[in-house]
């Protein structure tokens, strides 16, 4: 006799009851299903469910960082009616997780239990939690991300809180050694995206934040300068566009006013210099230059040996 199993899948783990076989020539299919299911509060799972949805609480800690994710979690119903065994199948973050069967654990110990052919039996639940960051949290991580917006240098520890793309742009450019400062190689604009040359610290604000996709983001941030702790009250904000990507769980700055195309394509223009030698011969007819960067060959080999050619 063959046999032939069916599965039905519902978010927990049912014990089997198999049907009656079937006679020699025909397959003998095995239907999974619980014939009470347990019931919370007076529901059924789903009762659960929004129970959960409605009491868990999102970390400030795990808004600010960017992270969001699904825990699944597996516990057990018993036979007298009690929530045992919480614990995780598939974590996203400690955070998360550590919330996950804090709501779970949290709830009131008040469901009827399954029941097989009229007895009462302990029936084990795989449960997720889903954490979604609403655009209002996304607001949060947006000016966390802020802080990490070049203002005269890159930040090492920009590089996690960006894209690998939008880092790698940055740093290449911020790294690009250059030899002449009045013209097209000039890198100044790098050092002051947003606060200009005159040693002001940039305010950020969020004016608005809309998911362009389930795995980006784009934000309109305003700027204002203040001046040894002062805001000019007169000063109108500048606005710029944040781009934010989301990736292993979490969301991290993409873009900034456009600067990565324009890193890329800097860091385009000035490797054709390296490579014309049209900075070399600049250096060779300018004395006070070669006094100010005798050693720019070798940052340019270090850059290659960092970056490629």
């Amino acid at each position: 006799m063959k046999f032939r199993a069916i599965i039905l899948s519902i978010y927990f783990l049912l014990p089997l009851v198999p049907a009656m076989a079937q006679e020699d020539d025909r397959e003998a299919i095995l239907i999974c299903y619980q014939e009470n299911k347990p019931g919370f509060n007076g529901g059924d799972a789903n009762s659960f469910s929004k129970w959960v949805n409605e009491h868990k609480h999102y970390p400030e800690e795990a808004i600010i960082a960017g992270i969001e994710g699904r825990v699944t979690t597996q516990f057990t119903i018993t036979k007298e009616g009690k929530l045992i065994n919480a614990r995780i199948l598939r974590g996203v973050h400690p955070l998360l997780d550590e919330e996950a069967i804090r709501v779970i654990e949290s709830a009131p110990q008040n469901w009827k239990p399954g029941e097989r052919q009229g007895e009462p039996i302990d029936v084990t639940y795989t449960f997720p939690v889903i954490f979604k960051l609403s655009e209002e949290d996304l607001a949060y991580r947006v000016l966390e991300l802020c802080r990490y917006i070049p203002d005269h240098v890159l930040k090492p520890e920009a590089k996690e809180a960006m894209t690998p793309e939008f880092f790698h742009a940055l740093s290449e450019a911020f790294d690009a050694p250059v030899a002449d400062y009045m013209e097209i190689g000039d890198n100044e604009w790098l050092w002051y995206f947003v606060t200009g040359n005159g040693g002001s610290e940039p305010v950020y604000g969020v004016k608005s934040v809309s998911l362009t996709s389930k795995d980006s983001a784009r934000a309109v941030i305003t700027v204002r300068q203040s001046w040894e702790g002062v805001i000019d009250p007169k000063e109108n904000p500048k606005e710029y566009v944040v781009m934010l990507k989301r990736a292993n769980g979490r969301w991290l700055l993409d873009d900034f006013d456009g600067k990565k195309a324009e890193c890329l394509a800097y860091v385009r223009d000035v490797r054709e210099k390296y490579a014309s030698g049209k900075y070399v011969k600049y250096l060779k007819s300018e004395k006070d230059l070669r006094q100010y960067i005798p050693d720019f060959k070798e940052r340019v080999e270090a850059f290659y040996t960092k970056y490629g050619k």
